[in-house]
C-alpha cells in the first residue's frame, strides 16, 4: 500500500514543479518585454555653430532635442587647438532582447534629432542632397562613432529668391507652394524659418518690386 502511494505522489510533485517552471518562464518574459533599452557607447557631435552672417559663435547653450525633448547640451565656445566650437555626446541606446520598450533619455538608429542654440532653431547642409535640413537622423552603428556637424543660425539672405519654403532647393515645389499661397489655400509668412505650409514672402518676391 505504501508504494501504491508513492506514485501519484511522485506524479504530483513532477506536475508542481513542471507548473513552477512554467511559471517563472513566464515572468522571465514578462520581465524581458518590460525592459527598456540597453545604453551603448555615446555618439560624438562635433564642429562649428555659426551665426547668420556665418561667423562662428563664442558663446550659446547647444541642444539635441530627441521627440521636443533635450537628449544631450553643451556650452558653445572655442576650442584650444581645434577648429571647432562645439562637442556634444548623445546616449546611445539599442532595445533589450524580446523587448520594444523605448527610453525617451537613449536615441535609437532611425531616430531625427534636431539642434537648437539658445532655443532657436540651427540648420546645416545635408552633404549628399545639398539641401538645408534642421534634422539629423541617427545612422545604424552610431555608438561608439563621431560625426562632423557645422550647424548654423538661420537667415533669408543665406536662400536664393523663388526658394518659397526656405528648404535650400528652388524648384516645382516651391511654385507649388507661391500658387496655393496666391489661391488662399496656404498662408505666407515674413518670420524666419517660415513652417510647415506656409511660404517665406521675401523669397516669394522673385522680381524684387516689394509683392
Amino acid at each position: 500500500m505504501k508504494n501504491q502511494h508513492s506514485k501519484p505522489r511522485s506524479f504530483n510533485l513532477m506536475g508542481y514543479g513542471l507548473a513552477l517552471m512554467l511559471l517563472l518562464g513566464w515572468l522571465t518574459a514578462g520581465t524581458a518585454a518590460a525592459a527598456g533599452p540597453l545604453p551603448l557607447p555615446d555618439l560624438l557631435i562635433y564642429g562649428t555653430v555659426t551665426s547668420p552672417t556665418g561667423d562662428p559663435l563664442d558663446s550659446g547653450a547647444l541642444k539635441a532635442l530627441l521627440n521636443g525633448k533635450t537628449l544631450a547640451q553643451a556650452e558653445i565656445h572655442p576650442i584650444q587647438g581645434a577648429d571647432y566650437n562645439f562637442l556634444l555626446a548623445i546616449p546611445i541606446g539599442m532595445f533589450a532582447p524580446g523587448s520594444s520598450v523605448r527610453d525617451s533619455s537613449m536615441a535609437m538608429a532611425g531616430d531625427m534629432l534636431s539642434f537648437t542654440v539658445d532655443g532657436r532653431p540651427v540648420y546645416y547642409q545635408d552633404p549628399v542632397t545639398s539641401l538645408t535640413v534642421d534634422k539629423l537622423r541617427v545612422p545604424v552603428g552610431a555608438a561608439g562613432n563621431s560625426v562632423v556637424l557645422d550647424l548654423a543660425l538661420a537667415d533669408a539672405m543665406r536662400y536664393l529668391l523663388g526658394d518659397a519654403n526656405a528648404n535650400g532647393a528652388r524648384n516645382a515645389t516651391d511654385a507649388m507652394l507661391a500658387l496655393k499661397y496666391d489661391i488662399g489655400q496656404i498662408v505666407g509668412v515674413t518670420s524666419f524659418p517660415p513652417g510647415p505650409n506656409t511660404v517665406y514672402l521675401p523669397l516669394c518676391d522673385i522680381v524684387e518690386n516689394g509683392r
